[in-house]
């Protein structure tokens, strides 16, 4: 074992590579930490449906260039002057897709019937005072002019509040109040 580690730690390409990728890691490790929540506020998604596709398509993509650059490797056996061209290649085009998806998104989120009191956005109006809305929860939907945006549903405005047994549950009637 020592043998075989002394022999990697001298194979100049393994030790620019493994250091390459452990900064690269470390670099990027607060972009994947927070890429969910980034998904959820830019693209107005709820916070499931941004996790689902910020772990599909971080998973599938490192699947999907395993499988191709092992694929390329296996048939072209590439001398090492090639394979790390190939390598850095590859960085660059990781680095341009990430640069690109900085700038793709929605225009940003202007929320219909808001104030803003001190530093705090309040999000109720007399549209949906009385329906007991939680801002826990991040539900963006689009009011029917297709323009203004909401909170959440309950904040697009309840007409009636229906309480039943213990549970609290809510019944949004009509949930755009026309004026």
């Amino acid at each position: 074992m020592p043998k075989a580690l002394l022999k990697l730690a001298r194979n100049p390409i393994f030790v620019c590579h493994t250091a390459s990728l452990t900064l690269r890691i470390i670099g990027f490790s607060g972009y994947f930490v927070f890429m969910p929540k980034y998904m959820e506020n830019q693209f107005r998604q709820s916070a499931s449906t941004a996790s689902l596709f910020s772990g599909a398509t971080s998973i599938l993509t490192m699947l999907v260039g395993i499988m191709l650059g092992g694929a390329v490797i296996r048939k072209f056996k590439p001398r090492p002057r090639y394979l790390t061209g190939y390598m850095v290649g590859v960085e660059f085009f990781s680095l341009a897709g990430l640069f690109a998806s900085m700038f793709i998104g929605c225009p940003s989120l202007d929320m219909a019937g808001t104030t803003l009191v001190g530093n705090e956005l309040n999000l109720n109006n007399e549209c949906n005072n009385g329906c007991g809305c939680t801002q826990h929860v991040f539900e963006p939907i689009c009011g029917p002019d297709g323009h203004s945006n909401y909170f959440s549903p309950c904040f697009a405005g309840c007409k009636a509040l229906n309480n039943t047994d213990e549970n609290l549950v809510r019944i949004y009637v009509n949930l755009f109040i026309t004026h």
